[in-house]
């Protein structure tokens, strides 16, 4: 064994995150990733454990996986008196379209790094897709990632988790399955898979949710609503724009807005700040705050959403905090 490799399992054997790692071998964090791929293709098995801060530790995967209809779920660990979180929470980024916009994509990573936000949610469309409508920067599949991985942002401290969508989907009818490409290149964007996905915090869940219609998406499934009972909170991608869906099956939904041109309502595209505080006692969310934020020319606060989950589903406001010429509705079902 290499002395370099060597190295890498005795500091990942004593729990040293990814960053930690990287000062002690004067590595990069690609090129630690790039080295735990060799090792895993050996045969030592290895999963990842993501903290609030940002963290990563690798360690050792000594059980068998099952395979579910369940949508896959990841887990956000935090300290036991971390009582309130903030996100970012964006969605159909459409990169590699015309409409996309990676200026307010760099934009909204640099809000983060400079507002101390360690975690970012992605509702789905991350790409384009090819088989859509519209003007595309490249005409086939593989460029298309490519590009995705050539132009979208790192930051050491940042972890992205995503689900993915009905215009990532499309990379499969050319035979390429973008979940395993963004498994197999980026530590730092954690996918849940297509449609569906549920990230864990403390005692309690939330469901990540795109709409995928499409005939030969056998293996994507209806929603589980087995899998999120209660007053579990869902974000939904899609629509492109901030809503409010509230569903009989006992979950409370929350749209959201586009960080692309691609709008069918003529909204400027935009980002939100999502803020969850726990109860202490029993780490189940108590309430959550979504503030819409508009990015050019500079960050202006748009709207402002805020759902009290602990006195029942009719407790939500919703505060316009500036005017602008977009249409805007909150729906509820």
């Amino acid at each position: 064994m290499k002395e370099l490799t060597y190295r890498l399992l005795m500091l990942i054997n004593e729990n040293k995150t990814i960053n930690e790692i990287s000062l002690e071998l004067g590595l990069s964090n690609k090129q630690i990733y790039n080295l735990i791929t060799t090792i895993k293709n050996k045969g030592l098995e290895y999963k990842r454990n993501y903290f609030s801060s940002g963290d990563i530790i690798y360690s050792l995967n000594k059980e068998i996986g099952e395979s579910s209809n369940l949508p896959k779920e990841e887990v956000i660990l935090t300290r036991s008196d971390e009582i309130e979180l903030k996100f970012l929470v964006l969605s159909d980024l459409h990169i590699g379209s015309i409409n996309e916009r990676i200026d307010l994509l760099n934009k909204s990573y640099e809000y983060a790094s400079k507002k101390d936000i360690h975690l970012i949610i992605i509702t789905g469309d991350l790409i384009d897709g090819i088989s859509f409508g519209g003007e595309k920067k490249h005409t086939n599949c593989i460029d298309q990632i490519d590009y995705f991985f050539r132009i979208y942002p790192f930051d050491k401290n940042i972890l992205t988790f995503t689900v993915l969508g009905d215009h990532d989907f499309d990379s499969l009818k050319y035979g390429i399955d973008f979940e395993k490409v963004l498994n197999s290149y980026r530590h730092d964007i954690v996918t849940l898979g297509y449609k569906q996905g549920i990230v864990k915090i403390k005692n309690d869940k939330i469901f990540l949710n795109h709409r995928i219609r499409d005939s030969k998406a056998n293996f994507v499934k209806e929603i589980h609503y087995d899998a999120i009972k209660g007053e579990t909170l869902a974000l939904e991608g899609h629509n492109h724009m901030l809503s409010l869906y509230q569903s009989p099956k006992c979950y409370q939904c929350v749209g959201i807005p586009s960080l692309s041109n691609i709008s069918k309502y003529n909204i400027p595209p935009s980002m939100v700040e999502m803020t969850l505080n726990f109860y202490p006692e029993n780490g189940l969310i108590s309430n959550a705050v979504f503030k819409q934020l508009l990015l050019e020319p500079e960050i202006v606060k748009f709207n402002k959403l805020n759902l009290d989950l602990s006195r029942g589903k009719e407790d939500i406001v919703l505060e316009r905090e500036n005017e602008i010429d977009c249409h805007h509705k909150v729906l509820r079902k």
